[in-house]
């Protein structure tokens, strides 16, 4: 009998080498399952152009893309990573990110969000973009086969 690995890909505004709460679950959730035999691909933003392309790193193959702008716009070819329909799971990281809008594509796999809700924006802009883009962020968290939260404060929202 061949058992085949999961394939799991993860969508995150950005990924290591970047620092940040976002940055550290990725890394350190998808190496523990990459040594169990999972193949993790992660798509990702990248601000410089040193961090872009594919990097294979503790066994997690990093896909990052150029952003636009600075709230995170994905450039067009971050969507065609997030359009390959071999991926047994899909794990979108930050619903704050414009890259959660991948939550929209009609995806045969098992989604899951991890939103990562803070409940305001960064900055006066952010918090006005925030009013447009909640219904949005309300119907993607709707599609997700789960939603996986980090406190019982982000529970509550």
């Amino acid at each position: 009998m061949i058992i085949l690995a999961v394939r799991v890909l993860a969508i995150s505004p950005r990924s290591y080498p970047y620092a940040g709460g976002v940055e550290r679950v990725v890394k350190n959730v998808y190496e523990r399952l990459a040594k169990r035999g999972y193949e993790i691909t992660v798509c990702s933003l990248a601000t410089s152009f040193q961090l872009l392309g594919l990097h294979r790193i503790n066994g997690i193959l990093y896909k990052k893309y150029l952003v636009f702008g600075p709230y995170y716009l994905p450039s067009p070819r971050f969507f065609n990573c997030v359009m390959d329909p071999s991926y047994d799971i899909v794990h979108i990281h930050s619903i704050h990110a414009l890259t959660a809008i991948t939550g929209l594509i009609p995806f045969k796999a098992k989604l899951l969000i991890s939103p990562y809700y803070h409940g305001t924006g960064h900055s006066k802009t952010a918090n006005t973009l925030w009013t447009f883009y909640r219904p949005v962020a309300k119907k993607i968290l709707s599609k997700a086969d789960a939603v996986i939260v980090n406190s019982n404060a982000q529970k509550k929202y």
